[in-house]
């Protein structure tokens, strides 16, 4: 609800559309880094990102506005839900290029996976709490295989 409010809800949407946009333009490089083929996931990692940057539009505000909030909640989740799975799909493909590189990356995703996952089973729904330490964690994550941390020597 924090979030939500009318002075601080500007900075719902410059955080959330920017952490999109940032999903977007690190993982379209490590696409273009490894030769990723497959063109349609391209566009289902641009329809990911764009769920995400337009659930922050929507307000959450369940006593207010119900359908809006459901939305909100509907379209985070199918954005998120998309891009891990594609960002999977992408570590496969990666496998058959760079191996050290693939399993130093899957270790890290994998964690980040069932960290989020506990999180949501934790606290029964999504919080403040999974929300800001996914886009950390998953930030993280692309800089760390765009600036080729995993990379083997």
């Amino acid at each position: 609800m924090l979030a939500n409010g009318t002075p601080t809800q500007l900075f719902l949407i410059v955080w959330g559309t920017s952490a999109a946009m940032f999903f977007y333009c690190y993982t379209h490089q490590l696409m273009k880094q490894f030769h990723y083929p497959y063109r349609f996931l391209r566009y289902c990692l641009l329809l990911s990102c764009l769920s995400m940057a337009l659930s922050v539009f929507l307000p959450y505000d369940a006593a207010d506005f119900p359908i809006l909030s459901k939305w909100h909640v509907r379209l985070a989740m199918l954005g998120v839900a998309s891009y891990l799975l594609l960002f999977f799909h992408l570590l496969t493909d990666i496998m058959k290029k760079d191996y050290t590189f693939y399993i130093k990356s899957m270790s890290y995703y994998t964690t980040l996976v069932i960290l989020e996952a506990l999180f949501f089973l934790l606290y029964g729904s999504v919080t403040a709490l999974l929300e800001v330490s996914f886009i950390t964690i998953m930030a993280t994550l692309l800089y760390a295989m765009s600036e080729n941390f995993f990379m083997s020597s």
